[in-house]
Formats: C-alpha cells, sequence, structure tokens
C-alpha cells in the first residue's frame, strides 16, 4: 500500500527483491545467495512467486551474457 502511494506522488521506489537482482548484478551476491534470499523474502511475504520467477529469469540472462 505504501509502495502504491509513493508511486503515485512520482517518487522513485525500489523494491526490495529489485535490490537484491541489483546486488547480483554488481556481483556482491552470487546467483545461489540471491536465489536463497529472493525466495527468503518471498516467505515473509516481501515479493511474490510471480516476481521472484521474473527475477530469477532476469539473473539467469545477466549470468548468460556475462560468460558470453
Amino acid at each position: 500500500m505504501a509502495y502504491k502511494k509513493l508511486v503515485k506522488r512520482g517518487i522513485d521506489v525500489v523494491r526490495s527483491d529489485e535490490l537484491l537482482l541489483e546486488a547480483f548484478r554488481r556481483k556482491i551476491f552470487n546467483f545461489d545467495e540471491f536465489s536463497n534470499n529472493l525466495i527468503k523474502l518471498q516467505v515473509v511475504g516481501g515479493t511474490t512467486e510471480e516476481r521472484v520467477g521474473f527475477l530469477i529469469k532476469k539473473a539467469l540472462e545477466m549470468k548468460k551474457w556475462k560468460q558470453e
């Protein structure tokens, strides 16, 4: 609810799950740490199953690009 209010007011907001993805992108977390923390966040209601799937897919794409 607070997220929606901030967005409506034009404030740039970063979600917790997006911070985890950014940490993975910056190599602060490896893929296993990223995915484990993302699942823990979901367990406590900090993200949804759909977003977990989406963000893991994004991380795998990043990982693939890094390897090429």
